[in-house]
């Protein structure tokens, strides 16, 4: 049997109340006694406790144990507390083999399995099991009034010898002992090292400011792929929302079978929250261990039954750029690419929706556009299925184009080796860019498919000539007139010679540059990714309630 104790006094000199304090809209000790009931059930609940209203937040199957003031004052040690407990639970029939453990209403991050993970180590032999956290730093002394390092070296952080600071938040040890010793801290001493969260002790306001942080903090798992046969849009959206979600407890979920491959390799480089994973049913494991908050699906078409499933193991499910089914029973649904003539209530549409890289919000747009076209940007996504670059290169070929010409590959394009030169043009080839906000910044025109790129390119008001990869671009409504972009239609069936035609026109005639300029900017005017992320944390929350 695991008996819990949770010590719960009304004398808090830091936080007036801590106990019964709101965090995140349920009393302090509420945070405990959740975790405890998940662990063991609520008959494992043992309070010590001099205040009434802790009483009445006690879940029906506690036990309630009357505080005497001899042990409620500031000099008593949980020691005495904990011992005086033991033995009365000894005294109604309990055995001095159970597992006692202390846990502390000031750490409301301890997750149940960190309790069953002390339990079992004291049933596996530990004389008692305490909490600790990572705490090593470069620490230093006095001695005589002199001040001396505590280490040997001085290296960084993470190349120091472990060291740790314990909780305070668990102690663990046979009930027996604690009865019979009048101590917790019995040898030998296992550790049950925590996280930063779970390890965090409430004693002053300021660490209580740290925890209504983490309470707002979300569960959030990111489904995106990347693939020649996919493109690269989904993975590049997935680090936007990672970024503006920092804060959360988040992870981007990908699949690294096949030719998925190149997204998860791309992901894995960009960021350290990733979890690859080789086929749908891992997925579905990895969710139902985390149970999260909210699931993004940047998923193609999803079928009914799969965001169905998804839905059984996550609080809020969003779907991204999603067409199928499976978006008719999400709980929020956010396509940033096609305009939604009978929209829903939790359908958002348009580019005000659009989630791209924190560069190009950092990056100022250009006040306006150049009285002579100099230079031109060719770029057509992540993996340019139908190399379309070419195209573009021996129209500019075909009109002389004298200027400088800067091309950018993505990381998945796979039309061989590139030369201007080869097309009797001058500039440089970039392959995967890192600074395109800044490329495009600097560039009068351009020329991409018809994807996100475009919404990146409004963002920084270049005037931009778009050939669609697939008949799937053919319905991005923001690739058009009224955004200000030159949308000539599906790109295999575009001539050199056509798209020379409007090469020329656009570079000719700077008023139509000046009035696609200033239809961009508007269509993205208080865009943010910021904003987007609160929007789908807020929904979340607000359904939830």
């Amino acid at each position: 049997m695991n008996w819990v104790l949770i010590p719960a006094r009304k004398g808090s000199k830091g936080v007036p109340g801590k106990n019964t304090r709101l965090l995140a809209g349920s009393p302090l000790v509420a945070h405990v006694f959740r975790a405890v009931e998940r662990a063991f059930g609520a008959g494992s609940i043992v309070v010590s406790t001099d205040e009434p209203a802790v009483r009445r937040l006690a879940p029906e199957g506690a036990t309630v144990l009357e505080r005497p003031a001899d042990l409620a004052g500031d000099a008593v040690t949980l020691d005495e507390v904990a011992a005086a407990v033991a033995r009365e639970l000894l005294a109604r029939g309990a055995s001095p083999d159970d597992v006692l453990l202390t846990v502390q209403p000031t750490s409301p991050f301890i997750e149940p399995d960190s309790l069953r993970r002390a339990a079992d180590m004291v049933q596996g032999g530990a004389g008692c099991v305490l909490s600790v956290t990572d705490d090593r730093h470069l620490r230093w002394t006095i001695e005589d009034g002199v001040a001396r390092p505590l280490f040997s070296e001085r290296v960084n952080r993470q190349w120091l010898p472990p060291t740790y600071a314990e909780t305070g938040g668990v102690i663990a040890a046979h009930l027996g002992a604690v009865a019979e010793t009048g101590t917790r801290i019995l040898e030998p001493v296992e550790l049950l090292v925590l996280d930063a969260v779970e390890a965090l002790d409430i004693d002053t306001f300021a660490d209580w400011a740290v925890a209504e942080h983490f309470a707002a903090r979300r569960s959030i798992v990111i489904r995106a792929d990347g693939a020649r046969s996919l493109g690269m849009g989904h993975v590049y959206r997935a680090l936007a929302l990672e970024h503006a979600l920092a804060a959360h407890d988040l992870t981007i979920v990908t699949r690294e079978d096949g030719d998925r491959s190149l997204g998860a390799d791309f992901l894995t480089e960009a960021s350290a929250r990733v979890t690859r994973i080789s086929d749908e049913e891992d997925f579905f494991e990895l969710l139902e261990h985390r149970e999260p908050d909210i699931v993004v699906l940047d998923v193609l078409d999803t079928e009914r039954a799969y965001v169905e499933r998804v839905k059984e193991h996550a609080g809020f499910t969003v779907c991204i750029e999603d067409l199928g089914e499976g978006s008719h029973v999400a709980d929020l649904v956010i396509n940033d690419l096609y305009t939604d003539f009978y929209p829903r209530e939790n359908h958002w549409y348009g580019v005000q929706f659009a989630l791209l890289g924190p560069q190009f919000e950092a990056t100022p747009a250009r006040e306006d556009v150049a009285s002579e076209v100099r230079r031109v940007l060719v770029t057509f996504g992540g993996t340019d299925p139908g190399d379309l670059t070419r195209t573009a290169l021996r129209a500019l070929a075909h009109i002389g184009f004298d200027g400088e010409v800067v091309c950018v590959l993505g990381p998945g394009y796979s039309h061989g080796e590139l030369e201007l030169a080869e097309f009797g043009l001058t500039g440089t080839v970039h392959r995967a860019a890192t600074n395109l906000a800044e490329i495009m910044h600097e560039s009068d025109i351009a020329l991409t498919s018809a994807g996100r790129t475009v919404t990146e390119l409004m963002t920084q008001g270049v005037p931009t000539i778009a050939l669609c990869q697939n008949e799937r671009e053919l319905t991005h409504t923001h690739a058009s007139g009224p955004f200000g972009v030159m949308n000539l239609g599906l790109g295999r069936h575009v001539t050199v010679e056509g798209l020379a035609s409007h090469l020329s026109l656009l570079i000719a005639d700077e008023r139509l540059r000046r009035s696609m300029h200033d239809r961009m900017r508007k269509a993205v005017a208080g865009r943010s990714n910021q904003a987007i992320a609160e929007m789908i944390v807020s929904s979340a929350t607000g359904q939830g309630e």
